[in-house]
């Protein structure tokens, strides 16, 4: 059912018709005419977001009709190799993966320490990669060796569309060497209480022989190359002047079928969602904010270019915003991001003057990072997550430190070796990792808990 997916009419077509609405019981629900659901039908009218929303609750799709709407048009965009995404909220998701060039998809796609080893021949629609459980807590990245487009979506993708879907068999560990690895194992066996020996044949047969098999080898081999394959190195490159980026907002606008209102109230809400109770309230963006935005003119909405973004699921794509950094000491740096931003975010340590040797110390309120700390500095790229608050740097002295909402495709990776900080911080780690662990597997913490207790057998509860 390719067809359903060449336009936002015929999706919500085929949709209706599933569901065995006509045009008129569906517009009398959803509180407009006949004669507009079926300009929505054929293309005449564009769909809003307040009725598109309205016709996701009454068609029952939980949220994946509003995306697949938005995720249609994405092939009017740059393709690339490199994609990312934070679903607001935990519940089942997918991946919408179409190759550019008409060849093979290879990469991966991966949220936490688990994801799909990619590897499927081209097709007219591309391939889904089904979340049975998407967690706030983990981005999902997209690493791909050819250009693509990506779209990410809530829901279950109807099985109507006829696509292929990646099986649960090809998960991977996405970074097998990292330590978040080591200290989940070391977590696991602190907690059994059966028979020590017993503990790996009790968890593979919780998790599936053929899938623990493929996991266990990755982690034995210490010789294996990283799972993650580098960009090729003709990948498109993130717009460099905010010139660029306005005309990128704009397209991404547009082809996500949405209206300089729709951006607005978007921009607005995840504005307001993340603002503390105690915070002053937030102004909402205006429709005329946005084109003003759009056709150069200085807007009053701080950080309007990162919350279109976030609203056009750009994942620090399209925008690059300075961030101040607060110095507390010769040695000491914080660096408030502000509460909405949710994605990539670039760091830069330079000298200044003298600068003494030494290490780089990284730290969230729960989570820190060590590493060295090159005599020229560096720029390092992560993710700021749910939670992640107030980012401490701490240096040697005689060191700068500058950072941005954004992506930065020259910057070192530095998105693993993370490991719990700060009280409780051990206990919330294993739960982050076992929830992403078991919605990767669709199995229960109690399954766990039975497995760990000496009883091997899933119960489904």
């Amino acid at each position: 059912m390719v067809g359903a997916l060449e336009s936002p009419g015929s999706l919500l077509r085929e949709w209706r018709i599933r569901n065995e609405w006509t045009q008129s019981e569906l517009a009398d629900v959803v509180g407009v005419t006949a004669a507009a659901v079926s300009a929505w039908e054929t293309g005449s009218r564009r769909i809003m977001l307040d009725s598109l929303v309205r016709l996701d609750a009454v068609l029952g799709a939980d949220g994946c009709l509003i995306d697949l709407v938005r995720a249609i048009g994405s092939c009017a965009l740059e393709p690339r190799s490199r994609w990312g995404h934070i679903f607001a909220e935990p519940g089942p998701a997918w991946v919408w993966l179409r190759t550019a060039d008409g060849a093979r998809l290879r990469g991966t796609c991966h949220g936490g320490l688990l994801g799909y080893a990619i590897d499927h021949p081209p097709g007219p629609g591309g391939v889904f990669a089904a979340l049975p459980m998407a967690d706030p807590r983990w981005d999902v990245r997209v690493e791909l060796e050819g250009p693509a487009w990506v779209d990410f979506g809530r829901g279950t993708p109807p099985s109507w569309l006829d696509l292929p879907m990646l099986s649960s068999v090809a998960l991977v560990l996405t970074r097998p060497r990292d330590k978040g690895v080591g200290f989940y194992i070391e977590a696991v066996r602190r907690r059994d209480r059966g028979d020590p020996d017993t503990l790996r044949d009790r968890l593979r047969i919780l998790i599936g022989a053929e899938r623990w098999d493929i996991l266990e080898r990755q982690v034995l081999a210490t010789d294996a190359p990283p799972t993650e394959p580098p960009g090729p190195p003709d990948a498109p490159w993130p717009p460099r002047t905010a010139e660029e980026r306005r005309r990128l907002h704009r397209l991404l606008r547009e082809t996500r079928g949405l209206s300089q209102v729709d951006a607005a109230e978007m921009a607005t809400r995840i504005a307001r969602t993340s603002r503390p109770p105690t915070a002053p309230s937030v102004r909402p963006v205006t429709a005329m904010q946005v084109h003003n935005y759009e056709h150069g003119r200085t807007s009053r909405t701080r950080h309007l270019p990162a919350l279109l973004d976030l609203a056009y699921g750009g994942y620090g794509w399209t925008c690059f915003e300075r961030v101040p950094v607060a110095r507390r000491s010769s040695t000491r740096f914080e660096v408030p991001f502000p509460g909405f931003w949710l994605g990539p975010v670039t760091l830069a340590v330079r000298p200044a003057g003298v600068a003494h040797p030494g290490g780089l110390t990284l730290t969230w309120p729960t989570r820190r990072r060590d590493r060295a700390l090159p005599a020229h500095g560096g720029v390092l790229g992560f993710v700021r997550r749910p939670g992640d608050g107030t980012l401490t740097v701490e240096t040697p002295a005689g060191w700068l430190v500058e950072a941005w909402m954004g992506y930065d495709p020259d910057a070192t990776d530095a998105l693993g070796d993370w490991v719990p900080y700060g009280p409780e911080a051990e206990d919330q780690a294993v739960e982050l990792l076992e929830a992403n662990v078991l919605g990767a597997f669709g199995i229960t913490a109690c399954d766990v808990r039975h497995a760990l207790s000496g009883n091997c057998e899933p119960d489904g509860s």
